[in-house]
């Protein structure tokens, strides 16, 4: 056919077809950029969400880690949770533990509730329950430990359905909070519109359960702290009250053991003023030297009192060191030879006399605890070598030594020998407190010396021992013997002494007489007050414990007269002279302490510092 009489196409047709084909292919560019435009908005909403997550968490941890009040910060986490999420209802449940290891919930008064909701029905309800493990969407949580949410419906497993309709409320999320792996508490939330949250949306709730449970856990810590505390505080007023019963016993013990030694102490030195023979003045000066021990003894005990807290007076007096060792040595001779054994001293390194100043009564106590620890522990046929010299070649320190041949000490022993209550195998099986060996180490500590053990018995086999001491013993200043009474000059003095005890009142006249005085006796503090208002006196010399009046009142009471019977010099004679009883005296008005028994030279030493004020006045 000739291409001229060829049919053409229809003009208008082919316009429609490519105007058809442009609009399909703009509706599937307005339908791509309109998936696109959704999926840049959902992606910024998302990355939204996640922001504002990330600064929820934040803001959670931060007040987790700053703030000591648990119950506050479930309340921010509870405020700041419901403001994120929209949800208009958040209640906190405690997880407790029941005595056969089963796990219940216990509503809290923690709740956040939105003003649009009358949550009363709800909240009856939760208090009313006790969800266990599987009731209900908390038990749920319990269970499994992980963020859930549920729809609120007519089932029994989740029995508040009907009080969560009440409340306006549709379905319920909660979430653990976790202390490790175990679930501390529980967090609900109601929504009014059922909307499930979404896998992201569980995940950022157990993120923040992991967070609080921080709190949780610090909380703990601090209560378990508190109450530690508290049971510190109470070991610690049991401890001062054992303390103080402590004190009281032995100033009890104290004053009931003084008041007789005074007496003992106080007659033999007037006795050794009037003409004795030679066996006589013998055995007067075994009493007073035994006396002088039990004495010192009596001191040291009530210093052990004060070795747990550190502080042990130490007295710097001058002595004979020579003549002390012996004097101990002489006292243990007969026991030793009763149980057949040698004693031997060797003090040939030091001159005699040989006078130094430390503190002779802790020096005497701890070789006396010594050699009668070998006397105890050295068996029939033993010896008993006792040895005092210079230490290490020099004279400003003393060595002391007391070897026996016993039984010897295995070294785990004496790792622990001078520690209180502890002791030895032997010491065990001969009985003992095992005080003696702990008195000794806080005397020579006291003094800045060292003290310890050697023994050839490094099994419980036989052997040698040998403890030793050493310790400062500065140079006497003055050689000579304080003076007797015998050479004081005469002495004029008005003297006034309370004291109801007679044997002490008949110590006091006699020890006056010795230096030409003679003092009025009363037997009370009361008498003493009315004794000072009737004449002068030129000194007090006060009892402690009287009846009627005791010392420290009838001081306080002539300290308060109007008339010069105020300033009479008042010394404080007693048996009580703890330091919270010098402090007493002292702020009663005393102006001085004379403690039971009396030391002669001490006596005599306020009245010559009496004497010359009353000269001076």
């Amino acid at each position: 056919m000739p291409r001229s009489l060829a049919p053409t196409a229809n003009p208008s047709a082919t316009l429609l077809e490519r105007i058809a084909r442009l609009e399909r292919r703009l509706e599937r560019e307005s339908q791509a950029r309109r998936e696109a435009e959704m999926i840049a908005e959902r992606e910024t909403l998302n990355l939204f969400r996640q922001r504002e997550q990330m600064r929820v968490l934040s803001d959670l941890a931060i007040e987790a880690n700053k703030s000591e009040d648990l119950e506050h910060v479930l309340r921010v986490a509870l405020e700041r949770i419901c403001v994120f999420t929209g949800w208009p209802v958040g209640h906190v449940q405690f997880v407790e533990r029941r005595p056969d290891g089963t796990r219940r919930l216990r509503p809290s008064e923690i709740w956040r509730i939105a003003s649009t909701i009358d949550a009363a029905p709800v909240i009856a309800a939760t208090q009313a329950l006790e969800f266990e493990e599987g009731r209900g969407l908390p038990g749920l949580v319990l269970a499994q430990a992980r963020a859930l949410w549920a729809k609120g419906q007519n089932n029994p497993a989740f029995p508040r359905s009907r009080a969560g309709r009440a409340s306006g409320l549709a379905a319920a999320v909660a979430l653990p909070v976790m202390v490790g792996d175990e679930v501390a508490a529980i967090i609900e939330f109601g929504q009014a519109v059922a909307r499930d949250p979404g896998p992201d949306t569980l995940q950022f709730l157990d993120q923040i359960g992991a967070i609080l449970g921080r709190a949780v856990e610090r909380n703990r810590a601090a209560t378990a702290a508190a109450l530690a505390k508290q049971d510190l505080e109470r070991l610690l007023h049991a401890a001062e009250s054992a303390s103080r019963a402590k004190t009281q016993l032995l100033a009890v013990t104290s004053h009931e053991v003084r008041t007789p030694l005074n007496a003992v102490l106080g007659l033999a030195e007037a006795l050794a003023v009037t003409v004795l023979d030679v066996e006589q003045r013998d055995h007067l000066d075994g009493i007073r030297r035994s006396g002088g021990m039990l004495l010192r003894l009596l001191n040291a005990v009530m210093d052990f009192a004060r070795v747990e807290s550190g502080v042990v007076a130490v007295a710097q007096t001058e002595f004979d060191l020579v003549q002390m060792t012996r004097d101990v040595f002489d006292l243990w001779r007969t026991p030793a030879s009763i149980r057949g054994l040698s004693l031997t001293l060797d003090v040939s390194a030091l001159p005699a006399p040989h006078r130094i100043i430390s503190d002779p009564g802790k020096i005497e106590q701890t070789l006396t605890n010594l050699i009668s620890n070998a006397v105890k522990f050295t068996p029939a046929g033993g010896a008993i070598h006792v040895r005092v010299s210079p230490s290490v070649g020099t004279a400003d320190r003393m060595l002391v030594e007391v070897s026996d041949t016993g039984e010897g000490i295995a070294a785990d022993d004496r790792d622990q020998l001078f520690m209180p209550f502890q002791q030895a195998r032997l010491g065990r099986e001969i009985g003992g407190a095992g005080l003696g060996l702990a008195i000794c180490a806080a005397n020579i500590q006291a003094l800045g010396g060292e003290i310890g053990c050697d023994s050839e018995a490094e099994s419980l086999a036989a052997g040698s021992c040998r403890f030793w001491f050493d310790f400062p013993a500065e140079p006497a200043r003055v050689t000579s013997e304080p003076a007797p009474a015998a050479s004081m000059p005469a002495l004029a003095l008005r003297i006034l002494a309370a004291e109801d005890n007679p044997a002490n009142q008949r110590v006091l006249q006699l020890l006056l007489s010795q230096v030409g005085l003679e003092a009025l006796i009363v037997d009370d503090g009361l008498a003493a007050v009315e004794a000072v208002q009737q004449e002068p006196f030129d000194l007090i010399l006060m009892d402690a414990n009287m009846p009627r009046m005791d010392g420290v009142s009838a001081t306080q009471a002539i300290r308060a007269l109007s008339t010069k019977a105020c300033l009479t010099p008042i010394v404080m004679v007693t048996a009580n002279v703890f330091e919270d009883d010098l402090v007493r005296y002292h702020e009663a008005g005393v102006d001085g302490v004379l403690a039971k028994p009396i030391i002669v030279s001490e006596l005599f030493g306020i009245l010559a510092a009496v004497q010359e004020m009353a000269a001076a006045r």
